[in-house]
C-alpha cells in the first residue's frame, strides 16, 4: 500500500477506537449515576421532615412527667408511627420491609395498630427493630429485661414473648396513661404475667433494684426514654446488666439531627455526647445501627 492508505487506514482505526472508547465512557457514567441514585433511593426518607419523639415536651418518660403544654400537644400528635412514616430509609423500601421482613404475634400487630392511631404515636418502638430483639434475646439466653420507658407496650410485649414463658421483663415509667392501653394485649398475648410495670422514676427503680442485691443479673435493657436522662440511665444498666448481656439505645441518629453540629438543644446534645461517649468506652463493645430512628447495641464486657 501507499503512504497515503496506510495513513488513511491508521486514521480510520484509531478514529473508530476513540468511538469505542467514548461509548464505553457513556455506558459507565449512566450506569455509576444510576447506581448512585439507586442508594441515595434507599438511604434518604422520602421527605425532609423534623419528627418528635419521647422528649421532654411529651407526655410519657421515666422521669418526672414534664407539663405538656397545648402548643407542645399540637406539634408532637402531627407525627406518625414510624412504621408509617420512616424516618432512615425510603417509605418503599420501608413498606417491603413491612411485608416480608418479620412476624409478629396477633398481639404484637394489634397493639401495633392501635398505637399507630394514638396521637401520639411517633413514641412507639420501630417493629423492625423489636423484631431484632424477639431474634437476638433467646440466642443469648435471656431471661430478664429491663425497659427504661414504655409508653403503650409494644416493644414490652414482644420482649416478654423472647424471653420466654420464665421470663421477665421490668417494665419502668413515670405514668401508667399509656401502658393501660397495651394491657389488654398484654393479656391476649399471655405474657402479662412476664411483665412487672413499676410506675417511678427510671433511676428510682434501678437504684432500688441494685439495693436488692440485682447487679450483674439483668440479661439485655432497652433505653427508649427521655434522652438527656440517657446517659444516666446507661450508667446504671451497665451495673445491672451482666458481662455478655446486651443494652439497645434507640433514638441515637435523632432524626439526623445529630450529625449537625449547629443543632443545639438538650436532646441532641445529649445523644450527641452519649454517641462519642459510647464509642471510646472500653467497658463495652458497640454497634450502632441505622434502622428506624438508629439504635445502638451494646455488649457488656
Amino acid at each position: 500500500l501507499s503512504s497515503s492508505h496506510k495513513n488513511n487506514k491508521l486514521s480510520s482505526t484509531i478514529s473508530n477506537s476513540n468511538q469505542s472508547l467514548m461509548q464505553h465512557r457513556r455506558h459507565f457514567i449512566t450506569a455509576s449515576v444510576a447506581f448512585i441514585s439507586l442508594i441515595c433511593f434507599l438511604q434518604l426518607p422520602t421527605a425532609s421532615v423534623a419528627y418528635a419523639d419521647k422528649s421532654p415536651s411529651s407526655p410519657s418518660f421515666a422521669t418526672t412527667p414534664p407539663k405538656v403544654t397545648p402548643a407542645s400537644t399540637a406539634s408532637i400528635s402531627t407525627m406518625k408511627a414510624k412504621f408509617v412514616a420512616p424516618m432512615i430509609i425510603s417509605k418503599p423500601v420501608n413498606d417491603y420491609v413491612l411485608k416480608t421482613g418479620f412476624t409478629e404475634s396477633k398481639a404484637a400487630e394489634g397493639l401495633r395498630l392501635a398505637t399507630a392511631n394514638h396521637p401520639y404515636g411517633i413514641m412507639m418502638g420501630d417493629p423492625a427493630e423489636a423484631a431484632l430483639f424477639k431474634v437476638l434475646l433467646p440466642s443469648i439466653g435471656a431471661k430478664r429485661a429491663i425497659e427504661v420507658g414504655v409508653f403503650t407496650g409494644y416493644t414490652t410485649l414482644i420482649t416478654a414473648e423472647a424471653l420466654g414463658p420464665e421470663g421477665k421483663v421490668f417494665a419502668l415509667d413515670v405514668s401508667d396513661e399509656f401502658p393501660s392501653i397495651g394491657k389488654p394485649f398484654w393479656k391476649q398475648g399471655g405474657v402479662e404475667d412476664r411483665i412487672d410495670l413499676q410506675i417511678a422514676p427510671a433511676k428510682e427503680s434501678m437504684q432500688k433494684m441494685l439495693d436488692d442485691g440485682l447487679q450483674g443479673t439483668i440479661d439485655f435493657a432497652f433505653i427508649d426514654a427521655d434522652k438527656t436522662g440517657y446517659r444516666d440511665y446507661y450508667e446504671m444498666l451497665l451495673k445491672l446488666v451482666r458481662k455478655n448481656g446486651i443494652i439497645a439505645i434507640d433514638n441515637v441518629l435523632w432524626h439526623g439531627k445529630v450529625m449537625d453540629e449547629s443543632v443545639t438543644d438538650d436532646d441532641t446534645v445529649a445523644l450527641r455526647t452519649l454517641n462519642a461517649f459510647v464509642q471510646t468506652d472500653e467497658r463495652v463493645e458497640h454497634v450502632l445501627l441505622p434502622i428506624a430512628d438508629g439504635v445502638t447495641l451494646v455488649r457488656v464486657k
